[in-house]
């Protein structure tokens, strides 16, 4: 296996999504009675037909990331949890990189859909540890791991006929450093055979949804994605 790499992946044009980004998931859970669900719910299907509403307990909506960062969508629901002793709600932020195939004219933004989160869920302003789950779909041909795959399995799989290599690997990181992005796992694995890169990644973030937006959110995660795969062409120009 050889050491990683120190270089830092190229970013994207501000504003864009990076080839390659499946998407982005940022989920947040709090324990507030000052949750004005039914606003929030009454603000959102003023704003947007595209809304999914069940009684006292969950919404979900699509929002367009519009020039806060163009080509994506973001969804968003709203879920309340009732089973403790004390109600939870899970807030769960998600950045695609596409557009959303079917926009009515009314559209809710990214840049009014926070706006309409700080309005009527206070706990979403203040910084609180928040799961950040990302996925990258990248080409072998424009894209390496910084770790060499595959790799023999020699003593590993030596029962299993056929020669087999390890073409991924997993990590953990127990001992991450308390930072405002802490990395917990990373799965990578390369397919030859198709020439694709995948990358998996899920980390810790605490930050407030007042600083909460989709370029925030693509800037962090190609900043971790740096660790793990490197462009061709910038290894190339080093």
């Amino acid at each position: 296996m050889t050491k990683k790499s120190n270089s830092t992946a190229v970013r994207p044009k501000p504003g864009t999504i990076p080839k390659g980004l499946d998407g982005i998931v940022l989920t947040a859970r709090f324990q507030r009675s000052d949750v004005d669900f039914l606003g929030f719910a009454k603000a959102v299907k003023a704003a947007t037909p595209l809304v999914q509403f069940r009684e006292n307990d969950l919404i979900r909506t699509v929002a367009i990331g519009g020039s806060a960062l163009r080509g994506s969508h973001v969804h968003l629901s709203l879920l309340r949890d009732k089973s403790g002793r004390k109600t939870s709600w899970e807030l769960e932020y998600e950045v695609l990189g596409s557009k959303h195939g079917n926009l009515p004219d009314r559209r809710l933004t990214c840049n009014k859909l926070t706006e309409l989160i700080l309005r009527y869920i206070p706990a979403a302003e203040n910084p609180q540890p928040m799961l950040l789950s990302v996925g990258f779909n990248l080409s072998l041909k424009e894209w390496k791991p910084t770790i060499r795959l595959p790799f023999s399995s020699a003593g590993i799989a030596d029962g299993v006929a056929g020669l087999p290599q390890i073409a991924g690997i997993e990590f953990a990181f127990p001992d991450s450093p308390a930072t405002d992005t802490s990395m917990r796992r990373c799965m990578i694995s390369t397919y030859d055979g198709i020439e694709r890169l995948l990358v998996r990644l899920l980390a810790t973030h605490s930050a407030s949804f007042k600083s909460v937006t989709p370029q925030s959110l693509v800037d962090v995660c190609v900043q971790l994605l740096a660790s793990f795969a490197i462009e061709r062409q910038q290894q190339a120009a080093t």
